[in-house]
């Protein structure tokens, strides 16, 4: 039974990537409307380059992984939605370059021999640099909005006039840094381990997730003008803090410090109440993601009230409101912190590609899931303009059958990846029907569509890894057991 149409039949065998004598004749046969035209480049996986000049290449999309970079250069490259995981930085200079949405997943920046890696000027915005490594390197004038840091180790590095708003730091080891003279609004920095990292006075109010025992131990430092703010003084400042920030009605630095220095649980509820209230009537749904943020942690509200805020902020949204396309920016996100227990029904599947996937092509994979007789609601379907593609699934089956959802989603994938053409054995549950419509999924679109990573998670549960470089299939069975039995 064919259920995936054949989206390529017409073309697959007649696809022929042009030599190079070919590439190089359209190249000089364009400079002439062009006053610097370059070919993007190409990196083979695994290769050492040594003191190699990228300057003023495009390096959009590369793929660079596990390569080794000595001494290289790379001034003002274009780099946006690159791939450079577990690549190793050695003395290089990456200076004036962009680098959004790009992968530096479990890379290493160091420096050696009285040289240094220098980041200058650059922009790694939206980037994702989990479980990266950074020593005694040195980072000007950087942006790192957005940025995923989980796991990240940053040593002994000079960070100075950067960017890091909004970035998460999960789980973390930061150590001898000293950050006073940058941009840290709205970071998260959760579960990090910190020693002798100095923050200063006006920044720390907007730094999420910073502990009264850090800074009492001598872990994080608090700096003004000069002078080290132990915590017996900062107890006195926060105080006038309280009155400052209200009098502002800059409300997120008063509450985050009610949280920090674990005051009142009425006080914080009172001055939520007016931050809310001002953020929905002036349509700062930024800011109203960050005090959602902060409700979620803060543990102080039950579901029922968080959910009647989130009916609240909802009611007050119509198409003809001049901040509704704010609002929709933000949702997902207020949404994820004010129902929370929401998301213990739904799953979040992200994948990497080399593929640029089509809304055409992702509404066959999940015509696939209907086919299978698993009736999925899309609450979300979140595209960004680089991998990876984020879904979030709600179910409107059995929490039973979740354990057949993973089945199936780790067939389906598996098949569309040209590395696998077996099943893993986690698999074999599935009746010949179901593996009838994987083996249809794979033969339509292998050749087609290349998945590179797939991770499956139920909050911040991770269900089902897959990775081509690493084992076919992880299947958490424990966390999978939890769900199913909630």
């Amino acid at each position: 039974m064919q259920y995936l149409p054949s989206l390529f039949s017409d073309y697959s065998d007649h696809l022929e990537k042009p030599d190079q004598h070919k590439i190089q004749n359209s190249l000089d046969y364009l400079s002439q409307y062009f006053s610097d035209i370059k070919n993007d480049m190409e990196f083979l996986g695994g290769n050492r380059y040594q003191q190699e000049d990228f300057s003023q290449n495009s390096l959009k999309r590369v793929v660079a992984k596990k390569c080794i970079f000595e001494e290289c250069s790379f001034d003002r490259v274009a780099g946006t939605g690159s791939l450079w995981s577990e690549s190793i930085f050695i003395n290089c200079e990456i200076s004036n370059a962009n680098f959004e949405s790009s992968d530096f997943s479990g890379s290493s920046f160091i420096s050696k021999k009285n040289k240094r890696t220098q980041l200058i000027g650059t922009n790694f915005s939206s980037s994702n640099f989990s479980s990266s490594n950074f020593f005694d390197i040195e980072i000007l004038g950087a942006s790192f909005s957005n940025v995923n840091f989980t796991k990240a180790v940053i040593k002994q590095c000079n960070i100075r006039s950067s960017t890091f708003e909004n970035a998460i730091f999960d789980n973390c080891e930061l150590t001898d840094l000293q950050l006073s003279n940058l941009n840290f609004e709205y970071a998260d920095v959760n579960k990090t381990k910190f020693d002798n990292v100095e923050f200063s006075f006006i920044q720390f109010p907007y730094i999420i997730g910073i502990k009264k025992n850090d800074i009492d131990d001598g872990h994080i430092k608090i700096t003004a003008n000069n002078e080290i703010l132990d915590l017996k003084k900062l107890n006195v400042i926060v105080q006038h803090l309280v009155t400052y920030f209200s009098f502002k009605n800059n409300y997120f630095p008063l509450l985050n410090l009610i949280l920090i220095f674990e005051l009142d649980q009425s006080m914080f509820k009172k001055y939520m109440f007016y931050a809310t209230k001002y953020s929905i009537e002036t349509g700062d749904y930024r800011v109203l993601k960050y005090l959602a943020k902060l409700i979620f942690l803060s543990n102080f509200y039950n579901s029922d009230e968080k959910k009647n805020l989130f009916d609240l902020i909802e009611s007050k949204q119509h198409k003809s409101n001049i901040y509704y396309q704010s609002y929709l920016k933000h949702k997902s996100e207020i949404e994820y912190f004010l129902l929370p227990d929401s998301n213990k029904d739904s799953l979040i599947l992200e994948f990497k590609s080399m593929a640029n996937f089509s809304f055409q092509i992702l509404s066959e994979i999940i015509l696939c899931y209907e086919k299978a007789n698993l009736s999925l609601n899309i609450h979300t379907l979140n595209f960004s303009e680089n991998s990876p593609v984020k879904l979030k699934i709600f179910l409107e089956r059995n929490q039973t059958e979740i354990s057949f959802l993973l089945q199936f989603t780790a067939v389906l994938f598996a098949g569309i990846s040209a590395y696998h053409s077996q099943f893993p054995k986690e698999t074999q549950e599935l009746n010949n029907s179901q593996k009838e419509l994987a083996i249809t999924v794979h033969n339509e679109i292998i050749q087609n569509i290349h998945i590179e990573n797939l991770l499956v998670r139920n909050n911040s549960d991770n269900l089902l890894m897959y990775n081509v470089d690493h084992s076919p299939l992880y299947v958490n069975r424990e966390n999978i057991y939890k769900i199913i039995n909630k």
